[in-house]
């Protein structure tokens, strides 16, 4: 069965099974807070910035577009659906998570071919990681949708340069905005895409004098920028009514002030060790790379550059291709080990290295696949990754639906990690607690005090 067919039906089973987990799971820590954010930035909008009451806790460090969108999006089908508030929420993000893997499908077949779009996008679905945010995870599934679709425009844009640029311009600025828009950190993680962008225009431009080169990019520089700065404080309430009088300022505070955040966690879990989130060690995603991804895929990693040494035959440009996927992977990975970033939640605020990691690791499976008659040795590596595939799909399907709290099999026994990292960080598991509790007639009264999961999502689940 061809690597299309059969990728296909594992792609609508999984579209399924995400909807399923998405009705299933409970109320993410964050999800609270940014329903109230998206409907306070909604309220200024609607009344054209007359509603001052828009602060709470530090929300004017985020911007908040996709919240404002969301709210806005939870109230339309709140008319058709009241009683399905977290359920149609959860559907809302999910929506955008698979909008994420159809550009990444889209923008892996038009660099490469579609056998090896639909075996990313596979794998990139069936990471516990991905898949498991996709519903829960209000910021950084977005940071990911943003930077897929902006990698698609801006490779559109090169391969279109000379005749529809200004139509790919736009979108890479509509998604630079939503980035933005989202996280104002955004613009650090797209650096790479940036330099790769000028870099293939400078040494494909054959129309252009280089002059005239360089005054269409610094042209389409300023649009971007402008376009992209518009959409990130549209629903801004803190920088409109203090553009000149600090809100320019407030930008400023918090893309530096996302290096050492104020707010989450003080103290993380890693490997059994208790550690200050502020001085968040070094190894931090090594550590959780090995450790916490599945193993198949760290095979698949690990034997990548050896299938590919002598044999960099199977995609056109594959040294350059492959350059600017790993430095997408590896630039933001090195600046928060250079800057100390504040890091917890396991891969969280790193989701959307996901993707590339797994086109890196697709890439090694279709040429197992494609060379699979090749030698005893192609036939052995395609069998230790099914193994570990199989066993992965077992762990993956007894986590239903708390997918992010997965881990590797190089800690075999499940249940002895219960004191080596920290277990359902998103606390979504309130809402099977207060399930069973509900069913037991015997409980009458609840004495509550928290550690994770915050008063206001038991007081919603009981």
């Amino acid at each position: 069965m061809p690597i299309k067919k059969i990728s296909k039906y594992l792609l609508v089973i999984l579209s399924v099974f995400s909807i399923y987990c998405a009705y299933t799971i409970g109320m993410s820590w964050d999800e609270m807070y940014h329903h109230i954010n998206g409907a306070v930035r909604s309220e200024y909008l609607r009344t054209l910035g007359k509603f001052k009451g828009y602060n709470f806790l530090d929300n004017q460090y985020y911007p908040g577009l996709y919240d404002t969108l969301s709210f806005s999006a939870l109230n339309i089908f709140l008319k058709i659906f009241p009683t399905y508030i977290l359920e149609i929420k959860h559907l809302i993000n999910l929506f955008f998570g698979f909008l994420t893997l159809l550009g990444l499908f889209l923008l892996v077949k038009n660099i490469f071919n579609k056998s090896l779009a639909y075996l990313t996008t596979l794998i990139c679905f069936i990471n516990p990681f991905f898949f498991g945010h996709m519903s829960i995870n209000p910021k950084d599934t977005i940071v990911s949708f943003s930077l897929i679709w902006f990698l698609y425009a801006a490779w559109m844009y090169c391969k279109n340069f000379y005749n529809k640029r200004f139509i790919y311009l736009l979108l890479m600025s509509f998604f630079m905005g939503f980035g933005l828009g989202t996280r104002a950190s955004f613009f650090i993680i797209i650096l790479p895409a940036g330099v790769a962008t000028i870099t293939f225009l400078i040494q494909n431009n054959k129309n252009d004098s280089t002059r005239l080169l360089y005054k269409k990019m610094f042209i389409d520089c300023i649009i971007l920028f402008i376009i992209s700065f518009i959409l990130m404080v549209s629903t801004w309430p803190h920088v409109l009514d203090t553009f000149f009088d600090g809100g320019l300022y407030l930008i400023r505070d918090t893309v530096f002030g996302s290096i050492k955040w104020s707010m989450g966690p003080t103290l993380e879990l890693i490997n059994g060790n208790i550690y200050e989130t502020v001085n968040t060690p070094r190894t931090y995603i090594l550590n959780f790379l090995f450790f916490r991804q599945p193993i198949y895929c760290l095979i698949l990693l690990f034997i990548l550059p050896v299938l590919f040494i002598n044999d960099i035959t199977q995609f056109v440009n594959f040294e350059k291709k492959t350059l600017v996927i790993i430095s997408i992977i590896i630039f933001p990975i090195l600046l928060a080990i250079l800057l100390k970033v504040k890091l917890y939640n396991g891969i969280r605020l790193f989701l959307f290295i996901t993707p590339f990691l797994s086109l890196l690791s697709g890439m090694c499976l279709y040429y197992i696949l494609k060379n699979i008659k090749k030698n005893f040795y192609i036939k052995t590596l395609l069998f230790s990754v099914m193994i570990f595939f199989i066993l992965f799909l077992q762990r993956f399907s007894y986590l239903t639906p708390y997918h992010y709290d997965y881990s590797n099999f190089l800690n075999f026994n499940f249940a002895k990690t219960e004191k080596l990292y920290i277990h359902d960080y998103w606390t979504t598991s309130y809402k099977e607690l207060m399930q069973l509790i509900k069913k037991n007639p015997e409980i009458k009264k609840i004495k509550t005090d928290f550690c994770g999961g915050d008063l206001q999502m038991i007081k919603f689940f009981y």
